[in-house]
C-alpha cells in the first residue's frame, strides 16, 4: 500500500513540474527573431544666465537572429545614432553646435532565463564596430570656424534586459545599462591633433543606455 501511495506521489509531482515547466516562457530550437531598439532623449540646460544649452539625440538598431537552442540566439544587428548639441553664451552671444552621426554593426548572442508565463529576463553578449563622424562649429569673437572628427570603434560588452510576451510571436523588450571594453580610433581635421586612441573599460548606466524595442518570432 506504502508504495502505491509513494508511485503516485511522484507520478503527480512529476506531472505538476511537467506542466510548470510547459507554462514558462520559451522561445524554441529553430526559430528566427526579428528585433528592433529605439531610444530618445531630449535636454535643456541653463547655467546661471550665463550659458544656455540644449541637446537631442536619438537611435534605433535593427536586428536579425536564429535560436540555435532552446532560449538562446545568435544573431546579427545594425545600428545608427544621431545627436546634436548646441551652446549659447547668453552674456557675448557666443554659439557652438555639434552634430553627430554613428553607423555600426554587431554580432551577438542572446541568452533568456524565464521567470514566469510570459516574463524573462535575458543577458545578451555583443561584439561591436562602429564609425562616429562629428562636425562642431563655433562662432565666437574671433569668427566662426568648423572642425570635423572621425572615429572607428572596436568592442566587446555585456547587458541585460527583460522581456514581456505579448502574444506567441511578439515581445516587449526593454534593456538598461551595459559592461565592457572599447577601443577608439580618433582623426581629427581642421585641428592641431591628428590621431588620438583611447581605451575604455567600465559600467554605463546613463541614459544612452537605455532601449525599449519589441522582438518578432517566427
Amino acid at each position: 500500500m506504502k508504495n502505491i501511495i509513494t508511485i503516485i506521489l511522484l507520478c503527480l509531482t512529476s506531472s505538476i513540474f511537467a506542466q510548470e515547466q510547459k507554462d514558462l516562457f520559451s522561445i524554441e530550437k529553430g526559430t528566427w527573431s526579428l528585433e528592433g531598439n529605439f531610444r530618445i532623449n531630449t535636454t535643456d540646460r541653463e547655467f546661471e544666465e550665463i550659458n544656455d544649452e540644449s541637446s537631442f539625440s536619438f537611435g534605433f538598431s535593427p536586428k536579425v537572429g536564429y535560436a540555435i537552442n532552446k532560449n538562446l540566439i545568435l544573431g546579427l544587428g545594425l545600428s545608427y545614432g544621431y545627436a546634436k548639441n548646441d551652446i549659447e553664451n547668453l552674456q557675448n552671444f557666443d554659439t557652438s553646435q555639434q552634430i553627430t552621426n554613428a553607423f555600426g554593426f554587431f554580432p551577438y548572442l542572446t541568452k533568456f532565463f524565464p521567470i514566469g508565463e510570459k516574463f524573462a529576463f535575458n543577458i545578451q553578449a555583443e561584439a561591436r564596430y562602429s564609425n562616429t563622424s562629428s562636425t562642431t562649429e563655433n562662432d565666437f569673437g574671433g569668427g566662426p570656424s568648423e572642425t570635423e572628427t572621425n572615429r572607428n570603434s572596436y568592442g566587446v560588452s555585456v547587458r541585460p534586459g527583460i522581456n514581456y510576451q505579448l502574444s506567441e510571436t511578439v515581445l516587449l523588450q526593454a534593456s538598461f545599462g551595459s559592461l565592457g571594453y572599447t577601443h577608439n580610433i580618433r582623426d581629427f581635421e581642421n585641428s592641431n591633433l591628428n590621431q588620438e586612441r583611447t581605451n575604455t573599460f567600465g559600467l554605463n548606466l546613463g541614459t544612452s543606455s537605455l532601449f525599449f524595442g519589441f522582438m518578432i518570432l517566427l
